[in-house]
């Protein structure tokens, strides 16, 4: 009976030390898996920054007054410029795309939320009435559904600095993944036309829309 006592003991630990580390394994490969979904932003971060005003200052200009002549100097004149390319324009779309289009049914729409301070106020509206919509027909998450995007190239199809208006449609490849994070289950392209607006003199996206998969 003692020796039937250690056995069972010794069995209960071994399996609850190979339960612990499959906890930790399954954790560890759900942060692999998604790392790239909080890359996206940080390269939005580092476009947006790029807009910031670069400070050019005109030549002294002297002017001679009154009948004598003495010179007066004329304060120098200081202007603003936004050095933001088009190229610019096409990478900020591709990596808002990234993040829009890479979430999880377990994340609580983070992938919208994260994205707000990019967005348009025109767009701001849609996404607060979509996150309104998602929490009052929020379903059953326990089966894990994810999705990542990634960007593959992108075309500017308009892009007008003075009127602060670009489109660019980004082509992307989707991996769906069900029940664990690694379990992809289907792979497609699709691409996705992305308005963008210049407001208060940045750069920000104004609509997001889905073509057809691929």
């Amino acid at each position: 009976m003692e020796r039937n006592k250690k056995i069972f003991y010794t069995s209960a630990i071994t399996l609850a030390i190979i339960l612990i580390f499959a906890l930790v394994y399954f954790i560890y490969v759900q942060k692999m898996s998604f790392k790239d979904l909080t890359a996206a932003p940080q390269k939005i971060v580092s476009l947006v920054k790029k807009q910031v005003p670069v400070k050019t200052t005109e030549p002294v200009i002297r002017i001679d007054v009154g009948e004598e002549g003495s010179p007066k100097t004329e304060r120098p004149k200081t202007t603003e410029k936004l050095e933001f390319t088009k190229e610019d324009v096409a990478r900020l779309a591709a990596g808002f795309v990234e993040r829009f289009g890479s979430y999880s049914n377990q994340a609580n729409n983070a992938n919208i939320y994260d994205l707000k301070i990019y967005m348009t106020r025109n767009m701001q509206i849609w996404a607060d009435d979509y996150l309104a919509e998602q929490r009052k027909n929020k379903t059953d998450d326990t089966n894990y559904y994810g999705i990542i995007t990634k960007a593959v190239s992108s075309d500017i199809k308009d892009f007008d600095e003075a009127a602060g208006r670009a489109s660019v449609v980004v082509h992307t490849r989707r991996q769906e993944a069900e029940s664990f994070t690694d379990n992809v289950t289907n792979t497609f392209n699709q691409d996705i036309t992305v308005g963008l607006l210049k407001e208060d003199g940045a750069w920000k996206v104004n609509s997001a829309r889905w073509e057809n998969k691929k």
